[in-house]
């Protein structure tokens, strides 16, 4: 434990955070929406080829559709909010 403790120190999020504490909750920001944006695009994509191809459920497609899209919007929002929270310094 101490050795992954000290990788993250070395590391270029332990100098960062070392030398400007109030940048680490926007890196963890910036790497949740990444990780959010690009799971919900592939889910969106993925469901609309699902509408074009002819051997696949039309109903279970717009579901995934409609799931992905509300997904984004969660994420979106709930990121919104909890940029919101941060206290300015």
């Amino acid at each position: 434990m101490n050795e992954l403790i000290e990788a993250i120190a070395n590391s270029s999020i332990g100098i960062m955070m070392a030398e400007n504490p109030i940048a680490f909750p926007w890196v963890e920001t910036v790497h949740v929406v990444a990780i959010t944006t690009v799971l919900g695009v592939i889910a969106i994509v993925m469901s609309i080829i699902s509408l074009r191809r002819a051997h696949d459920s039309r109903r279970v497609a717009i579901w995934a559709l409609a799931l992905a899209v509300l997904s984004v919007i969660f994420s979106a929002g709930w990121l919104l909010w909890a940029l919101s929270q941060l206290s300015p310094v």
